[in-house]
């Protein structure tokens, strides 16, 4: 996969990430967009309001042409596909998308390392709905894991079963990469019309206008599409945020430690003073 870069003006964008809400994590979208058949039916460009019907997790902030996406404007819970604490706010759009369609799901962010240890941001397609069979969900996001950066294309059965979904079945990644030289990353679900969905990301060094059909051709695409139409016949989009909650390592207290150490060192000295006055 080759990692392309977009030289055009530089938006320089100061995020208000810091200092706004203690502890939060926030992800800011640049646009978020969907062609169904060769017609635009989503173009979100995030300019104070969103123009189409969402099914919201969390509420979304704007600011200076995006859309901000708080980690932590709803309660921890726990992922029913890893089993990790986790926060994870989605906007899930509203439009059916079926599985004979030709279909382009895209989303632009801008790039932001977390304050932890991990954290994702990215696009899903899901069949999940209240009297639906909830089973199937593919998502491509950017990922930081532990001082780790990728790309990561993941396919999952079971989404709502935390006996059977152990981690996501499927995952495709581009390794560790440095995005140091990147101001945004923008990110692909596409759906030639057999219900195989391919995922593809660019990343960017800034742009005035993303036209997706001038870039098209130099989207990175991962080797394996997944099908996610699995006793569902339509799926829907969403742009999500999420930060994990890795369970913290114990360590003993210092003066815990030193007095153990203290107990040892003493209990090493009486039984060689033991030793010696027996022999």
């Amino acid at each position: 996969m080759n990692l392309l870069s977009f030289s055009k003006v530089g938006l320089g964008l100061t995020l208000i990430l810091a200092g706004n809400l203690a502890n939060a994590y926030i992800v800011s979208v640049d646009s978020f967009g969907m062609e169904v058949n060769g017609t635009q039916v989503v173009n979100e460009g995030f300019n104070g309001s969103l123009t189409s019907a969402q099914n919201l997790n969390f509420p979304i902030g704007f600011a200076d042409g995006r859309g901000l996406i708080d980690s932590r404007s709803t309660p921890l819970g726990t992922s029913a596909i890893s089993g990790n604490s986790r926060y994870f706010q989605r906007a899930r759009n509203s439009y059916n998308l079926y599985e004979t369609d030709s279909f382009l799901v895209s989303s632009v962010f801008d790039i932001v390392g977390p304050d932890g240890d991990y954290a994702r941001y990215g696009i899903r397609l899901t069949d999940q709905c209240g009297t639906c069979n909830n089973d199937d969900i593919v998502d491509i996001g950017l990922r930081f894991d532990r001082g780790s950066t990728d790309v990561a294309y993941r396919y999952n059965n079971d989404v709502r079963n935390p006996a059977l979904a152990n981690g996501f079945d499927f995952s495709q990644s581009t390794g560790d990469i440095s995005v140091d030289t990147f101001s945004q990353i923008a990110l692909f679900l596409r759906n030639d019309g057999d219900g195989i969905i391919d995922a593809g990301f660019l990343f960017l060094d800034g742009l005035t206008n993303f036209d997706v059909a001038s870039m098209y051709s130099t989207i990175n695409w991962f080797d394996t599409g997944y099908n996610i139409f699995n006793g569902e016949s339509r799926v829907r989009a969403e742009f999500y945020n999420t930060e994990v909650i890795y369970p913290a390592t114990n360590v003993p207290e210092p003066s815990a430690a030193i007095l153990f150490g203290t107990s040892l060192l003493a209990f090493g000295f009486l039984r060689r003073r033991r030793e010696k006055l027996v022999a």
